[in-house]
C-alpha cells in the first residue's frame, strides 16, 4: 500500500502501514486493511491528536472522487462520542 515503514500504536492496537495490517496487541488477531482504511487510518494517525480536516480526509483518502456521498459526509462530520 505505501512505502512507510513506521509502526503505529494506540489503544491496544499496533498498526503498520507497510504491509496494510491492523493487529490488536492483547490477542494478536491481525487483519489485512482495504487501501482506502489504511490511507485513511494514516491520516488520523499522523494528525493524532488534532481533529482531522474534511479537506485532509478528501486529499488522503478519497483523492478519486469528484464528490462524496452526503451519507459519507455526515459520517465523517459526526462528532466522536455520538
Amino acid at each position: 500500500m505505501t512505502n512507510e515503514f513506521i509502526i503505529y500504536e494506540f489503544a491496544g492496537l499496533r498498526f503498520s502501514a507497510f504491509d496494510s495490517i491492523l493487529e490488536n496487541t492483547a490477542t494478536g488477531k491481525r487483519i489485512k486493511l482495504s487501501q482506502t482504511h489504511c490511507h485513511f487510518l494514516l491520516a488520523v494517525v499522523r494528525k493524532s491528536p488534532e481533529i482531522v480536516a474534511y479537506n485532509d480526509l478528501r486529499q488522503k483518502v478519497w483523492v478519486h472522487y469528484r464528490e462524496m456521498s452526503e451519507s459519507l459526509k455526515q459520517r465523517i462530520f459526526l462528532p466522536l462520542f455520538c
